[in-house]
C-alpha cells in the first residue's frame, strides 16, 4: 500500500508536533516546513500528495503560498487544504477563491483533518486515473463536458443569508454558479446608497463581466437568502477556457445576455412609470416551479427600492396601489403575485 506524503507548513510548534503525530500514526509520511518559502521549495522538491497549510506565518502568509503554488505547473494539481486560525468567513472565502482544495477551522478534531485528507488523496488518485481527461480532452468531447464535469466534482459553499460572497474592489479571481437560494449585486455610489444590479437565481453565474476583465469587481456580491455556491477560480477554469472554444461562445453568450438585460432595464429607468417599473421588477423576481405553483417573493422593501431606483416611500405606495388592485398579495416583506398576466399588460 502507497505510503503518501504529506507536507505540514506551520509555525505553531505545540498545534504542528500534535498535528504530526497524528498524521504519522496514520501512517502517513510527513515532511515539515517552518515558513512560507520553506514550505513553497519543499512543494517543488519533494511533491508530496498533499499539503496542509497555516494561514499565518511569520515570513509569507498561507494565501500567499497557495497562489505561488497554484501557479507552478509541477504543483499546482497538489490538493491544497488551508488551515484557517479561526472561525472568520473572510479567510475561508479568499482561501476557496484563490483555489484552495479545502479547509480547517482550528481547533479541529482528529478525525475532521483525517477524513478530509482522505478524501482529498482519494479525489486526487481518481482524477490521475483519467490524465489530461478535463485539459487535454481525452474521452471528453468538449469543453462544456469537461466543465459540467469538473462541477459535479466540486465542493459546495455554504453561505447564511446576508452574507457577503465578494465585496466591491475586491480582486475578480472567480466565477461563481448558484445550486439553490439568490444573490444580489449591489454597487456603492459615492454619497454612500446602494443599488442593486442585478438579482441571481439558482443554476445562474455571476462575477463574469469583472473576471473576463481581469479587473477587480465593481459590485458587491451578497445573498439574499440560505444559498449553495459553486466557485471556480483561475487555475481551474483558464486552461479550459484556452482551451476549448465552445466553452468561450458559452460565457460570451451568458456576459451578452447579461449585458442585455441591463439595457433593458436602464430603458425602464428612462421612459417607464414607477408602476410600470415595479411591475416589471415584481415579474423579474417571480417564483414559478414546474408544476406552476405560485410562490411568494421574499424581499425587502429597501431591497426593491434600491432595485427599481425608487424611494422607500414610493416603493410602498406603488405596492399598496396593486394590492387594491388585486394584483398582488403581501404579509410583511413577503409579495405573492395573484394576476401575472394583467401585472405584464400594465399601461406605463
Amino acid at each position: 500500500m502507497k505510503k503518501y506524503k504529506i507536507l505540514i507548513i506551520a509555525d505553531e510548534s505545540d498545534s504542528r508536533t500534535s498535528t504530526i503525530l497524528l498524521l504519522k500514526m496514520a501512517n502517513y509520511d510527513v515532511i515539515e516546513a517552518y515558513n512560507g518559502k520553506q514550505g513553497v521549495n519543499q512543494a517543488l522538491t519533494i511533491q508530496p500528495d498533499l499539503i496542509l497549510c497555516n494561514t499565518m506565518l511569520p515570513d509569507i502568509d498561507g494565501y500567499m503560498i497557495l497562489s505561488l503554488i497554484k501557479k507552478l505547473p509541477q504543483a499546482q494539481n497538489i490538493p491544497f487544504i488551508i488551515l484557517a486560525s479561526k472561525n472568520d468567513q473572510n479567510e475561508v472565502r479568499k482561501s476557496m477563491i484563490m483555489g484552495a482544495d479545502d479547509y480547517l477551522i482550528k481547533p479541529f478534531r482528529n478525525i475532521e483533518i483525517l477524513e478530509t485528507i482522505e478524501m482529498r488523496l482519494k479525489k486526487r488518485a481518481e482524477q490521475k486515473k483519467r490524465p489530461d481527461s478535463v485539459v487535454n480532452g481525452g474521452n471528453i468531447k468538449n469543453g462544456i463536458e469537461s466543465f459540467e464535469k469538473i462541477i459535479t466534482e466540486s465542493r459546495l459553499r455554504h453561505f447564511k443569508r446576508k452574507q457577503v460572497i465578494y465585496y466591491q474592489e475586491d480582486s475578480a479571481d472567480a466565477i461563481h454558479l448558484i445550486a439553490s437560494g439568490s444573490v444580489k449585486t449591489l454597487k456603492t455610489t459615492p454619497d454612500g446608497r446602494d443599488l442593486v444590479t442585478g438579482i441571481y437565481k439558482e443554476n445562474e453565474y455571476f462575477g463574469i463581466n469583472a473576471y473576463f476583465s481581469a479587473e477587480v469587481h465593481h459590485e458587491t456580491a451578497e445573498t439574499i437568502e440560505e444559498t449553495l455556491l459553486y466557485t471556480f477560480p483561475r487555475a481551474v477554469l483558464d486552461p479550459l477556457i484556452d482551451k476549448f472554444s465552445d466553452l468561450s461562445k458559452k460565457f460570451i453568450g451568458i456576459i451578452a445576455a447579461n449585458n442585455l438585460k441591463k439595457e433593458h432595464q436602464l430603458l425602464e429607468f428612462a421612459y417607464f412609470s414607477v408602476r410600470k417599473r415595479m411591475s416589471q421588477l415584481l415579474l423579474r423576481l417571480y417564483p414559478k416551479n414546474n408544476a406552476g405553483v405560485v410562490q411568494w417573493i421574499d424581499i425587502s422593501r429597501e431591497n426593491l427600492a434600491a432595485m427599481s431606483g425608487m424611494a422607500s416611500e414610493t416603493v410602498s405606495r406603488v405596492l399598496s396601489d396593486f394590492k387594491k388592485d388585486g394584483l398582488i398579495m403581501r404579509d410583511s416583506n413577503k409579495i405573492m403575485i395573484i394576476d401575472p398576466l394583467r401585472l405584464a399588460h400594465l399601461k406605463n
